[in-house]
């Protein structure tokens, strides 16, 4: 990858159990570990969406910028080893979350396969879109060819 500029790997991060602030720091420093810089949004304190719980949620994105990872695959293993370093169990199905990493996108286009890249249901998520909206207003949507902004003011009209 020398000479290259690297992918844009943007990352939407989740937590509703324990301090959920700290949640979120602690999964934005094993992140940091693989990157050069992090660029966060703000939180937003949001209500559960497509899973039955309680709890709220702190909800952020953040750009990883010059990261090591070649691959989308290798971007998600990592997210899954965070997810599972902080004492998140995917397999046992619970609706509340440590910590939730949803790879958003890779700067690649993967719609057959796992991960799906852009994440699927990103332009539906008003707690994805605000935060990309946040961060990287004009970043356009490869599959949808509209930015981020574009995107959220669709979503807001529809509500």
């Amino acid at each position: 990858m020398s000479g290259e500029t690297p992918k844009k790997l943007f990352v939407g991060l989740g937590t509703n159990m324990g301090n959920r602030r700290k949640n979120l720091a602690r999964a934005r420093q094993k992140l940091k570990l693989d990157c050069k810089r992090i660029l966060a949004s703000s939180t937003m304190e949001t209500e559960p969406v497509g899973i039955n719980s309680s709890k709220k949620f702190l909800n952020q994105v953040v750009l990883m910028e010059n990261h090591r990872f070649e691959t989308a695959v290798s971007a998600l293993k990592r997210l899954l080893s965070v997810e599972v370093m902080m004492g998140r169990d995917r397999a046992k199905n619970k609706p509340d979350r440590i910590i939730d990493l949803d790879l958003l996108y890779f700067g690649e286009v993967i719609r057959k396969g796992h991960p799906t890249v852009p994440h699927p249901r990103l332009h539906q998520r008003r707690f994805v879109l605000e935060p990309l909206t946040e961060i990287a207003p004009s970043f356009i949507h490869p599959i949808k060819k509209k930015s981020q902004q574009e995107l959220l003011k669709l979503l807001l009209e529809k509500s």
